[in-house]
């Protein structure tokens, strides 16, 4: 032992024990293209998961920037680029924990084949809603005048709706909030992201845009579905949303469903990996992705009605503190309150007219709310129910996955 423990002295002219022979021309080299290799391969790996949480960073400082009257390109180009990158990058700590073998990495493969083609196909075959017609046409009219104006107010004229109507004071989409002034209606992302394509590719990138948020919800499905049941499984999951009609009409035409649906399942695949590598910052990712939906949707505010729920679950089967819960709802709690302004401020009479559906969506909080205090209280009174959900829980996901 007291060799073992002792370091060993060389004698003169011996070369020390740690001493490694000069490497071979060419292993330098073989050994930065292996790690570049698993470097290439665990980006492959992770995509699926960072693309929704770059989407929901950037559309966050888009909004922020629009509701702010300073929507120009050299303030949300770069601000929602470093946003989106930071997100997506915070957002790693949870990938890395898909609970997927190594080899895995071809399923991820394959889905972003899959989402790369789907946004090539639906991008050249999009459509070009540029008339005042409600949905979805007012989305890519909005977006235009935005690219070009940075401002929500509309004035009626032949200018701003491309010659499609004439001086009015309340058209189909828009509501009037002075004389010969209009505001869109509905939330705001889907326009800001729009025009901010604009800025990149003029109006055939602005007309395509969808086509982009579709390969995100197909990236966001097969993220979370790999969670849930395995690569293979979700890869067929994702393959059969991208062949379906519903979304061949959503990814073609400017909708906010796509881009809601993207952050909205895009969270709750990060949530699942938060659950399995627990740490404050992975909670917080979760939650700002997660809570960016109703940026999109004002229907997305539902996604508040499970949040009790969620967390009674997190805390009675002990996988997340109080602390990480808390880091979840914050930010949900804050871009919540910024989709009420964008509501109530830029979107004319829009908030006031759903009054009895946001009404019906808060009591619906509320009863989950109370349901989460129950189930809080029967499961402390009961707790080898926890054990029994563990033990179901690897088949509960396959059967949510064929759900």
């Amino acid at each position: 032992m007291e060799d073992t423990l002792t370091p060993h002295r060389p004698t003169p002219g011996e070369p020390a024990p740690d001493t490694h022979p000069p490497a071979a021309p060419g292993t330098g080299r073989a050994a930065a293209a292996r790690k570049a290799s698993r470097a290439t391969w665990r980006l492959v790996d992770e995509l699926p998961d960072l693309v929704p949480a770059a989407l929901a960073g950037f559309t966050v400082v888009a909004v922020v920037a629009m509701l702010l009257s300073v929507f120009r390109p050299w303030v949300v180009l770069p601000l929602g680029l470093a946003a989106g990158l930071a997100l997506a990058w915070s957002a790693r700590a949870t990938t890395s924990e898909t609970g997927e073998p190594p080899s895995a990495r071809w399923w991820s493969a394959g889905a972003l084949v899959l989402a790369t083609a789907s946004t090539a196909v639906n991008g050249l075959l999009s459509s070009q809603w540029m008339t005042v017609n409600r949905d979805p046409g007012f989305y890519q009219v909005t977006a235009k005048w935005l690219a070009e104006h940075g401002s929500l107010h509309m004035p009626t004229e032949l200018a701003a709706f491309g010659g499609v109507i004439a001086r009015t004071t309340d058209v189909p989409g828009f509501y009037a909030v002075g004389r010969d002034v209009v505001e869109p209606q509905g939330m705001h992302a889907l326009p800001a992201f729009l025009a901010s394509l604009g800025w990149v590719g003029d109006d055939r990138l602005l007309l395509s845009g969808n086509a982009i948020l579709g390969g995100a919800f197909v990236l966001a499905v097969f993220a979370l579905a790999r969670r849930l049941a395995g690569g293979g499984p979700a890869l067929v999951v994702s393959a059969a949303l991208a062949a379906s009609m519903p979304f061949a009409a959503f990814a073609r035409s400017p909708y906010a469903e796509p881009g809601s649906a993207a952050v909205t399942i895009g969270g709750l695949a990060l949530l699942v990996g938060a659950v399995r590598r627990p740490s404050s910052r992975s909670y917080v990712v979760a939650g700002v992705v997660f809570g960016s939906a109703p940026l999109w949707r004002v229907d997305a505010f539902m996604n508040v009605i499970a949040v009790p729920l969620l967390v009674a679950l997190l805390l009675i089967a002990g996988w997340a503190t109080a602390k990480q819960v808390l880091a979840f709802v914050v930010p949900q709690v804050l871009l919540g309150g910024l989709a009420l302004v964008d509501l109530y401020v830029w979107a004319g009479r829009y908030g006031p007219d759903l009054r009895p559906q946001i009404r019906q969506m808060g009591l619906g909080a509320l009863a989950s709310t109370v349901a989460a205090v129950v189930l809080w209280a029967v499961l402390r009174l009961r707790p080898s129910i926890v054990g029994v959900y563990r033990r179901l829980s690897p088949r509960l996901g396959t059967v949510a996955l064929v759900g």
